[in-house]
């Protein structure tokens, strides 16, 4: 079976953590989608605002982020991660590369879930600033994310466990 290719925008950018969700996942390249801006207004369960697409009305509108390869034995396990059907719902894309374009999934926030009045947790913007940094993104799109602000996670417990992630993988601000 081949591998399927997943276009990560968020805190899935952080090849640590995804690969705790997808084992199999190898980072091939990164990309960006055109007319597409990148929120954090997806409810997560926990509350806070999580990463999702909306379509952009400029060319200029761009979101970017990375290909991963991944097992598809693996894809029922990130669906499961995901909330596929609740949560999110996975949409085919075409990414654009160094290399020219790629046909990707990635998932996109449901309607129902959505809320611009939420801000992320500051581990989890750390999560997606830590990936973009990994990977290479552009220093204008990483100030960008940057500048999103943050409340505080009122959960110490799930809030350790982030920071002992971003820790691990150097990206402890």
């Amino acid at each position: 079976m081949d591998p399927c290719l997943y276009f990560a925008y968020g805190s899935n950018m952080c090849t640590r953590r995804l690969q705790a969700r997808a084992p199999s996942a190898f980072a091939r390249m990164r990309a960006f989608l055109r007319k597409r801006s990148m929120r954090f207004h997806k409810r997560g369960l926990d509350g806070s605002g999580k990463c999702t697409i909306h379509p952009g009305e400029r060319d200029e509108d761009l979101v970017w982020g990375v290909v991963f390869e991944i097992d598809p034995a693996h894809r029922a396990r990130l669906d499961n991660v995901e909330g596929l059907g609740s949560q999110y719902h996975a949409e085919r894309i075409v990414v654009h590369t160094d290399y020219g374009a790629e046909e990707a999934f990635t998932y996109v926030a449901a309607s129902g879930v959505i809320d611009s009045s939420l801000r992320p947790f500051h581990w989890y913007k750390q999560l997606v600033v830590m990936g973009a940094r990994e990977h290479g993104l552009p220093g204008e799109y990483i100030a960008m994310l940057q500048a999103v602000p943050t409340d505080a996670d009122p959960n110490v417990v799930r809030a350790a466990r982030a920071r002992r992630l971003l820790k691990s993988a150097g990206g402890l601000d």
